[in-house]
């Protein structure tokens, strides 16, 4: 019998789903497949909860429904473990202070019936949330834009600096420094390797430096897109995207098959 596939969806599926934009409920996915949750999907999800208004809070909460069935499933460990056991066997144990508990998350949202009560700080969750948990959405929502607005206005301001093509060695050595990893010939051939979709949305994104016209505070979200990417490391996963610019701007990478949409999927399966 041939294993069964592994998948995460991204925010756009999850947001099409909640919405009813699939031809049909994804719900035989999660008996079809092994299906992992990404814990960016879930931040950028639960980030989103901020922006809608009160009344809105059960119709916006649906994606987190679909992110998270009541069948089978498992998360993603956060990309600074999950990329240096992927390519180089290094187990890297993440301080206290990042290591979010996306389940406890997940299942605050959805038991809460208002976004009130989300946040009141007395909502009872399971074991690890007996004593009352509340979720702090503006602040969640706060820190997401700030990573993502410092990268915008970085790019942004590389326009009237100046900035160096992204070549895979400068991008390969960047990402090796911040994991601590030594930057040899054999280090940066793996990582490219197996980073190259991630590595040619960012190149791409390097590129609009150059486009007076483009604007990258509008395409902040973007950066999380890149980094979904690297997930693609695993060579067994596979990213299931409603976002088709996506699938067009990785569309010379080798890994490129390994990013669908719905429909794709079940032709997979």
């Amino acid at each position: 019998m041939a294993a069964k596939l592994k998948i995460f969806f991204d925010t756009s599926l999850c947001i099409d789903a909640g919405n009813g934009k699939l031809s049909e409920s994804p719900n035989w996915v999660y008996r079809a497949i092994r299906y992992y949750i990404s814990p960016l999907t879930v931040y950028e999800l639960v980030a989103g909860l901020d922006t809608g208004q009160g009344r809105y809070f059960n119709r916006n909460r649906e994606a987190i429904r679909v992110v998270y069935p009541t069948g089978p499933k498992r998360f993603l460990p956060q990309l600074r473990s999950f990329i240096p056991k992927q390519l180089f066997g290094e187990s890297v144990r993440l301080p206290h202070s990042v290591d979010v508990d996306f389940d406890l998350w997940i299942k605050a949202v959805l038991k809460a019936r208002t976004r009130e009560e989300l946040e009141s700080g007395k909502l009872k969750v399971g074991l690890k949330g007996r004593k009352g948990i509340g979720l702090d959405l503006r602040s969640i929502n706060e820190q997401m834009r700030r990573i993502e607005d410092g990268f915008a206005n970085l790019l942004t301001a590389f326009r009237k600096t100046g900035a160096p093509s992204l070549t895979p060695e400068i991008w390969a050595k960047l990402i090796l420094d911040s994991m601590r990893t030594a930057v040899t010939p054999e280090n940066v051939g793996t990582l490219l390797q197996r980073l190259d979709a991630a590595y040619r949305f960012e190149e791409r994104m390097w590129g609009f430096i150059t486009s007076p016209n483009y604007n990258f505070a509008k395409h902040r979200s973007e950066l999380v897109d890149a980094h979904q990417l690297t997930y693609l490391c695993d060579p067994g996963l596979y990213m299931v995207t409603s976002d088709q610019r996506l699938k067009k701007a990785i569309a010379g990478s080798p890994q490129s098959t390994r990013v669908v949409t719905y429909n794709e999927l079940k032709k997979h399966v």
